[in-house]
């Protein structure tokens, strides 16, 4: 997605010194700044690169909410607009870590933080997740995009869309007594229609 106006930016200065660096093109290894134990500004600064070419006029990161870190924030409050990007609003979790896999834990944060923000979740990562948080991932419509998506992708990839089908623009069709409470149930006559889940 092409962009049309330079964005709004609100960096740290480790992040806004490192964009001014030529994006890689592929994984350079670990043995570069910012990929150290507790550094992570490598893979922040190559999220921000994304969100800007994916045309959010407005990004932020290491901002923190109710004292919680979110590593990247991408906003586009454009009403009308030909290249708004597809979510308007993403909160994004970054897993660059050397060791170990994403896991469910990471997921849950990723996705209460977004829905006290009002935004989309996004996991970037550049290791597996665990199958539980991918299951997460698919229910709850999170953002998942790995590495080569950060450093390549024309557009904001479709939450999770490799492993399951649009949960927010439909309906999730179950049964009673599936996932969940009865209680929950809108009741249509002798219909019942789950709820609508997430809502952002």
């Amino acid at each position: 997605m092409s962009q049309s106006r330079t964005p709004r930016l609100d960096l740290p200065p480790v992040i806004e010194d490192a964009l001014a660096d030529e994006p890689p093109t592929e994984d350079p290894g670990r043995d570069v700044d910012g990929r150290g134990k507790g550094q992570g500004w490598w893979f922040e600064t190559r999220g921000v690169e994304a969100c800007r070419r994916w045309g959010y006029p407005e990004i932020a990161a290491r901002q923190t909410i109710w004292g919680q870190e979110i590593d990247i924030l991408a906003v586009d409050r454009r009403r009308h607009a030909d290249d708004k990007p597809r979510y308007p609003q993403l909160l994004i979790e970054c897993r660059d870590h050397e060791d170990g896999k994403v896991t469910p834990r990471v997921v849950w944060r990723t996705i209460t933080l977004a829905q006290t923000a009002g935004c989309r979740p996004a996991v970037m990562h550049t290791h597996p997740l665990t199958r539980p948080a991918r299951e997460i991932c698919q229910r709850w419509g999170v953002v998942v995009i790995p590495l080569r998506d950060v450093l390549h992708a024309d557009d904001v990839p479709q939450h999770a869309a490799r492993y399951h089908r649009d949960y927010h623009d439909h309906p999730v069709s179950r049964k009673p007594n599936d996932d969940w409470p009865e209680i929950l149930y809108k009741r249509r006559g002798p219909r019942r229609e789950g709820p609508r889940y997430p809502r952002y």
